[in-house]
C-alpha cells in the first residue's frame, strides 16, 4: 500500500472539493495490513488537510499524530473490527443524501444501472443516535455487516465500507446521484422509474465479452492527439457532473475497423492518453482491457460509417429524464435543437444483438438518444462537436427541471419546428 497517511488525506480533500461532505462533517479511515488504522484529525478544515495532520491509531492501541483523531473514530473502529473482509470506511455528509436521512428513507439506486449493479440491495438505514456514542457505533456496525456496503444514519449521514477508500469514494458519490435523480424527478412532477427486476437480473448476469488481445495494435502517435483530448473532455465532465469518477465512456474511430476507447474501471483522475485502447474487430491492444461498452461503440462505427466519436455519460439532470416517462423536448431551444433534434428513449437492455439494436436507431437525423435507467449516447463526426452535444443536452435538461418548479416549457409553435427542420436541412444535410 502506498503512504496511507497520504491516501487518507488525498481522498478527503477530494470528498470535500467535490461537495460530498462539509468542512466539519465526516471523517475516514483506512487500515493497514500491519493493523494500524489511519484517521482523519478532529476539528481541522476538510479542504486543507495533508497528510502531516493525519493520525495513526496503531494496532496495540498507541496514538500518534499531531492533534486528535476525530470524534467518530469508535465507529470506525467498530465497523472494521465488524468486517474484517474490508479496510476502509468513509463517513461523509453528502447533501442530497443528507437530505434522505432526514426524512429517514435511502435513495433508490435501482433508478440508475450503474449503481444498481455496484450497491443493490446493499443499502440499509440506522435508526438515529448520538454522533459519536458507544450506541452509534453498535448500531452502525450491526447495520454494516454481512455484505452491506452503506448505511445511511437518521438525520446524519451517511457510512460506507470498501476494500479502499477509492471503492467508499464511489459508493458515496453513486448515491448522491441516485438522489438527485429522485428529487429532480419529483421537480418533474414525473413518476420514478427504476429498473424491474428483470431487467436487474438481465444486469446481474451480464458480462462483458473480452476482446482478443492483439500485440500487432497500439494508439500510434499521430493518435496521441485524439486520446489526449479524450482524457480532457472526461475529466471535463466528471467536474459537471456529467459523469461520475468511473461512469460513462468515450472513443474515436482511428481506421475503417479500428478505434481508440477509455479504458476498463479507470478513475478519470487517473486517466491519461497512455492508458487509452485500440480496439478493431474484436481485438484488442494487448495488455489493456477497453471499457465494458466497447462492443456497442464497435456496433455503432460498424453500422454508422459517418460516426467519428461516441460518447456514453449519465448527466445528473438528463438522468432524471431517463429514470421517469417524462420526455425532454430540444424544440424550445434552437440550439438544442440543432445539435440534438429528437432524443429517443428506448428501453433498457445488454448483450451483443441489443446493442446492435441501439446502433441501428442511431443515424445522421437521431445522433443521440436515452436508455432507460442508464446511460445518454452521443455520437458525431467531430469531437468537439459530439462534446458540445452532451454539453447542450444537459443544460437543456437542467434548465427544464429547474424551471418546472414554476411552469412547463410551453411547447413551440409548428410553423417554428418546420422552418427548424427546412434549416437543418439545407446547414447539415445540404438539401431543401
Amino acid at each position: 500500500m502506498r503512504n496511507p497517511a497520504k491516501i487518507v488525506a488525498d481522498t478527503v480533500r477530494r470528498l470535500y472539493d467535490e461537495g460530498l461532505t462539509t468542512m466539519s462533517g465526516g471523517n475516514l479511515s483506512l487500515r493497514t495490513d500491519n493493523g494500524d488504522i489511519w484517521v482523519t484529525p478532529s476539528a481541522l478544515d476538510k479542504g486543507l488537510l495533508t497528510e502531516e495532520d493525519m493520525m495513526c491509531v496503531a494496532s496495540n492501541g498507541e496514538v500518534q499524530g499531531n492533534t486528535r483523531v476525530t470524534s467518530e473514530f469508535v465507529v470506525h473502529k467498530a465497523i472494521l473490527d465488524a468486517r474484517p473482509d474490508k479496510s476502509a470506511v468513509l463517513h461523509a455528509h453528502s447533501p442530497y443524501t443528507l437530505g434522505f436521512s432526514t426524512a429517514r428513507i435511502s435513495p433508490n439506486v435501482d433508478v440508475l444501472a450503474q449503481a444498481s449493479r455496484r450497491m443493490g440491495d446493499r443499502i440499509n438505514i440506522s435508526p438515529y443516535q448520538k454522533a459519536g456514542s458507544a450506541n452509534l457505533a453498535r448500531e452502525v456496525a450491526s447495520h454494516l455487516s454481512g455484505d452491506s456496503v452503506m448505511t445511511i444514519l437518521e438525520n446524519h449521514g451517511l457510512f460506507t465500507v470498501g476494500d479502499s477508500l477509492d471503492d467508499c469514494y464511489y459508493n458515496v458519490e453513486y448515491l448522491e446521484l441516485c438522489a438527485k435523480i429522485w428529487m429532480y424527478c419529483a421537480q418533474l412532477s414525473a413518476n420514478l422509474r427504476v429498473l424491474t427486476e428483470t431487467e436487474k437480473e438481465v444486469l446481474r448476469t451480464w458480462t462483458a465479452s473480452v476482446p482478443q488481445p492483439d500485440d500487432a495494435l497500439s494508439v500510434c502517435e499521430n493518435e496521441m492527439t485524439d486520446a489526449s483530448r479524450i482524457c480532457t473532455y472526461m475529466k471535463r465532465m466528471q467536474k459537471r457532473r456529467i459523469n461520475t469518477s468511473i461512469s460513462g465512456s468515450m472513443s474515436v474511430r482511428t481506421g475503417d475497423d479500428s478505434f481508440i476507447i477509455t479504458p476498463f474501471f479507470t478513475d478519470v483522475r487517473d486517466l491519461t492518453p497512455d492508458k487509452l485502447v485500440k480496439v478493431s474487430k474484436g481485438r484488442c491492444e494487448a495488455g489493456k482491457s477497453p471499457d465494458e461498452m466497447w462492443e456497442l461503440h464497435e456496433e455503432i462505427y460498424e453500422r454508422n460509417p459517418e460516426v467519428t466519436t461516441i460518447i456514453t455519460a449519465v448527466p445528473e439532470y438528463l438522468s432524471a429524464f431517463c429514470a421517469s416517462d417524462e420526455e425532454l423536448s430540444s424544440e424550445p431551444v434552437w440550439e438544442a435543437y440543432y445539435l440534438l433534434r429528437d432524443i429517443p428513449k428506448v428501453e433498457f437492455g445488454r448483450g451483443r444483438e441489443y446493442f446492435q439494436s441501439i446502433a441501428e436507431q442511431l443515424g445522421e437525423r437521431v445522433p443521440t438518444l436515452m436508455i432507460r435507467n442508464d446511460m445518454y449516447i452521443v455520437t458525431s463526426n467531430d469531437i468537439q462537436d459530439a462534446y458540445d452535444k452532451v454539453e447542450v443536452a444537459e443544460s437543456t435538461a437542467k434548465g427544464t427541471v429547474s424551471t418546472s418548479l414554476i411552469k412547463k416549457p410551453v411547447k413551440v409553435e409548428k410553423e417554428i419546428i418546420d422552418m427548424y427542420d427546412m434549416l437543418l436541412e439545407k446547414m447539415l444535410f445540404g438539401r431543401g
